[in-house]
């Protein structure tokens, strides 16, 4: 139709070849095996087959011959839609009109090694339904880009889920090289077929060749290049049978890993046209540190190192840090802790790699040297009086005691520490404790006044916030029958009194306030402070208006006075 006989030129046909208003028309050939019976439809100046009305479904064109149209081989089209335009795929095809709209099929690869042709693709239609996919080979892509379908060269099953996915592939024998291919969609339960996809050129695939590697051996984790050509395309790289992970691929370099677990053996590439094989790749085995003996010393102290695949110029190192070693066998190391070392593991390595013991080198550190106490300044002083003593190794101090009593410190170095006289400490010698717990005694006694040891000492308080009137309990020690405690300097009545419990009622006019207590020896603070919540006023209403003794009406807008609405 449109063509002379032989197919070569047209016959002046101005319109379509095929127009097609009703169901159920078959055009071309019905039988899946091949193309007999197919048309020839070509070089019309229209469409090679048109199917346009709303009503024309069912209609199948399948294994013609439809080349050179100046239009679209294939038009679904509805009255609304522009001259000459593709029908555009739709989810699940829930559109209508001619044939239903049938979605056509979408071609994702096609890849030509040698005489063999694979295709891959996808169709998205009506769910859980059969469709046909045929597929063409045309010489040259249409204007539209869509394709024509000028030669038949097979077909494949296809069958859609409950989304409406399906996908098929297709491997053919034959000269496609150069060439576009093309498919259209059947559905096999109600015949409409679709317009034919879009145009996909043929990818010719050079076959991959190995020229040679960077290393050829090397341990595990060690990234390698092979170079080559056509290896752009490549999907797998193995040693010896174990994969390995491909970094980067060109046409003419691999970037890869010698892969972990990996025999010494060939390197094999699969390509898009199949698998290579290169050299032989030599795996180095990684060391191996089972165990060393002994696990803790000091520097200086000779180890033996095994475990397996030592060799020659094997470099030891005790948590980072190099030792010397030799190289007993394959299987033991002579290594000896150098200065300096920390807790850690050992390491050896090789050419192979790095090993790691299982367990950590403990160092043996030696106990510090014995503190001594020299003096201090001053000699004596109340409770809270910071005191300096000289010495020295004192470095190394833990606690510092003042008649038995620990002292806050505030600074240590090598030849003095300074701390301050604990609460409750009477005369007596100094005694310094280092780490290793060893202790020095001062050769004369810190003198700690009497008066002062009397004064009064605070605890604790509880509460620590409240109102007026609440009562405090204030725990300590050297408390008097003449004791007074003032919330700063507001005197509160006490409610009951021991030599280590107070209790008082917090005055009024206070909001925040330091506690003291003050008795015939001296006066002390408390830590910390005491806080009274501040009260909200509450709000008050005065009255209204405008005011009706009859009632107001819904809706009326009333004016309310009254004060303290600021916290409503």
């Amino acid at each position: 139709m449109g063509t002379a006989r032989g197919g070569l030129t047209g016959i002046g046909n101005e319109d379509s070849g095929v127009a097609i208003v009703a169901q159920k028309t078959v055009v071309g050939a019905l039988a899946n095996s091949d193309n007999s019976g197919g048309n020839r439809i070509a070089f019309n100046r229209g469409y090679g087959v048109l199917i346009s009305d709303s009503a024309a479904s069912g209609n199948t064109v399948r294994g013609n011959a439809i080349y050179g149209n100046a239009k679209l081989g294939i038009n679904l089209s509805p009255k609304s839609e522009v001259d000459n335009t593709v029908t555009a795929n739709d989810v699940q095809d829930a559109d209508s009109g001619p044939n239903s709209l049938q979605n056509f099929p979408v071609l994702t690869d096609v890849n030509l090694t040698g005489s063999v042709l694979t295709l891959h693709g996808t169709l998205n239609s009506t769910p859980n339904h059969r469709y046909v996919v045929d597929i063409y080979c045309n010489r040259q892509q249409d204007i539209s880009g869509y394709g024509q379908g000028e030669v038949y060269v097979g077909h494949q099953s296809v069958g859609t889920d409950e989304a409406g996915n399906g996908s098929f592939a297709l491997t053919l024998s034959g000269n496609y090289n150069g060439q576009f291919i093309t498919a259209t969609a059947t559905d096999l339960s109600t015949g409409d077929t679709s317009e034919f996809s879009q145009a996909t050129p043929v990818q010719t695939l050079l076959t991959g060749h190995i020229n040679g590697v960077s290393l050829t051996s090397a341990a595990s984790g060690t990234r390698i290049t092979i170079n080559g050509s056509n290896l752009d395309t490549a999907s797998s790289v193995k040693f010896a049978g174990t994969p390995a992970q491909i970094a980067s691929a060109t046409t003419t370099q691999l970037q890869v890993t010698v892969p972990v677990g990996a025999a010494s053996g060939p390197i094999t590439v699969t390509t898009a046209t199949g698998t290579i094989t290169g050299p032989t790749f030599h795996v180095i085995t990684p060391p191996i540190v089972s165990s060393f003996n002994p696990n803790s010393g000091r520097a200086g102290t000779p180890i033996t190192i095994n475990g397996s695949n030592f060799t020659a110029g094997s470099i030891v190192k005790f948590n980072g840090l190099t030792a010397v070693s030799h190289v007993v066998s394959a299987t033991q190391i002579q290594a000896t802790v150098p200065v300096a070392v920390s807790n850690g593991t050992i390491t050896v390595t090789t050419t192979g790699g790095t090993a790691n013991s299982l367990t950590n080198f403990i160092v043996q550190v030696p106990p510090p040297a014995l503190p001594t106490v020299n003096g201090f300044v001053p000699t004596s002083g109340a409770p809270g009086t910071q005191v300096t003593i000289q010495g020295t190794n004192l470095t190394g101090t833990r606690q510092v005691k003042f008649s038995g009593l620990l002292a806050p410190m505030f600074s240590i170095t090598a030849n003095q520490v300074i701390v301050a006289v604990p609460q409750g400490a009477v005369s007596g010698k100094i005694v310094i404790v280092n780490s290793s717990g060893n202790s020095v005694t001062s050769s004369t006694p810190f003198v700690v006044p009497p008066a002062e040891r009397l004064k009064p000492i605070i605890y604790t308080f509880d509460p620590t916030a409240g109102s007026p009137e609440t009562v405090v309990r204030i725990t300590g020690r050297n408390f008097t029958p003449d004791s007074q405690v003032r919330f700063n300097s507001q005197l509160a009545e006490l409610k009951s009194q021991s030599a280590t419990e107070l209790q008082a009622k917090v005055p009024h006019g206070i909001i925040t306030a330091k506690l003291s207590v003050k008795t015939s020896v001296g006066i002390t603070s408390a830590p910390g402070m005491f806080t009274v919540p501040v009260p909200v006023a509450q709000p008050r209403v005065d009255g209204w208006e405008p005011y009706n003794s009859d009632g107001i009406k819904v809706g009326t807008l009333i004016t309310i006075h009254g004060a303290n609405f600021q916290n409503m």
